[in-house]
């Protein structure tokens, strides 16, 4: 038994030395599980593929294990962790399986457990699972070599494997929250959460500005037919609510999301040739409102449960703030800076129309 856990150590740890592993143990051929060829690719914004091959076997003894366990690893954040592979001996799996429960780093509960007898010795295995990780950052992606026999759990080393640059979070849709059936004859409203690109601390619309190209085709797809046939259209007219994020000044912020309102409503009337007197603008603020609805559908999120209960909790804004810019050393409001602030500079659009009734045909003579 002895003999065996010193194989399997130098085993693992003969790779990071310059001498061969023959020169520190002749006697036998080692065995090594090593992930070979450890490819990582963002399947989605915030989700992580990881894969990789590895032997499908090697040599355990009784009352042991090897664990290559990947993990996300970001500073000032919880390490998130791949499901990890297992490497067992019948005689191991038993035992583990009845430890675990006393031995959480030897929990074989989601893992890829391998099991001699029932693969294939002398083949691959092939390793490829997801992880929602949101966003990385600075981390890094590790790959950890663990021994472990019945007291005590080995790091044997460490290897990094290279991240790609992650992919552009996508546009939101515009969000329809009160519509009707077109088809039905009447006074209709239609409102419509557009997210608008704008530079920080500016107004201007800026048609190529980042994602304001998709934005403002979609807002078109719901504008123009109420605007083409007039035969069965009549419009209203439109009130238009600019927002601002939430960083600055509240009275600025205010200030700021009335010119987003004047400027985006202006551009209405020049791309769709309305008259001034049919749009009607107003400054929301601050859009906090918008701030939990993203929270409310963003899962990858790290803080999300202590950002949501901050601000429910909190109903005056500079305490809200304050408390928001504290949480966790400020990591949480510089990620929120990053991957929600920019989409609540926004435009709500309120469409008002009218369903015409169907024209009688005329009689045949």
């Amino acid at each position: 038994m002895k003999f065996q856990k010193r194989h399997i150590i130098t085993c693992l740890l003969a790779l990071q030395l310059p001498l061969p592993l023959s020169a520190l143990h002749p006697e036998r051929e080692p065995e090594v599980a090593l992930a070979r060829g450890a490819d990582a690719q963002w399947v989605e914004p915030g989700v992580l593929s990881l894969s990789f091959s590895c032997p499908r076997s090697i040599d355990l003894g009784g009352e042991t294990m090897i664990r290559i366990v990947p993990s996300v690893r970001r500073e000032g954040r919880r390490t998130s962790y791949f499901p990890a592979v297992v490497y067992l001996s019948p005689a191991g799996r038993r035992y583990f399986e009845r430890r675990q429960q006393y031995r959480p780093e030897a929990s074989l509960s989601g893992a890829h457990v391998l099991v001699p007898e029932e693969e294939t010795p002398g083949t691959a295995y092939a390793y490829r699972d997801t992880l929602a990780v949101g966003s990385l950052g600075s981390g890094v992606l590790v790959l950890d070599y663990y021994y472990t026999d019945c007291c005590s759990d080995h790091l044997l080393l460490s290897d990094t494997v290279h991240v790609p640059l992650s992919p552009k979070t996508p546009c939101p849709p515009p969000v329809t929250l009160q519509a009707a059936e077109r088809s039905a004859p009447g006074p209709h409203r239609e409102r419509v959460l557009l997210p608008l690109r704008f530079r920080v601390d500016r107004w201007e619309v800026e048609e190529e500005y980042m994602d304001n190209p998709e934005c403002l085709a979609r807002l078109d797809s719901v504008l123009s037919p109420l605007l083409a046939d007039g035969s069965r259209y009549r419009l209203g007219g439109l009130h238009v609510t600019g927002y601002a994020s939430p960083e600055g000044p509240r009275d600025h912020n205010q200030t700021l999301s009335e010119r987003r309102a004047e400027s985006f409503s202006a551009w209405l009337c020049r791309r769709y040739r309305l008259s001034p007197e049919s749009v009607a603008r107003s400054g929301g603020g601050e859009d906090w409102e918008g701030l939990q609805r993203m929270l409310d559908t963003d899962s990858l999120f790290s803080w999300r449960e202590e950002v949501l209960l901050l601000v429910r909790r909190h109903a005056f804004l500079d305490v809200r703030k304050r408390k928001l810019q504290a949480l966790d050393g400020g990591r949480a409001w510089r990620e929120l800076l990053e991957r929600m602030y920019p989409y609540l500079r926004s435009m709500e659009v309120e469409i008002r129309y009218t369903v015409l009734p169907p024209k009688e045909e005329e009689g045949v003579r």
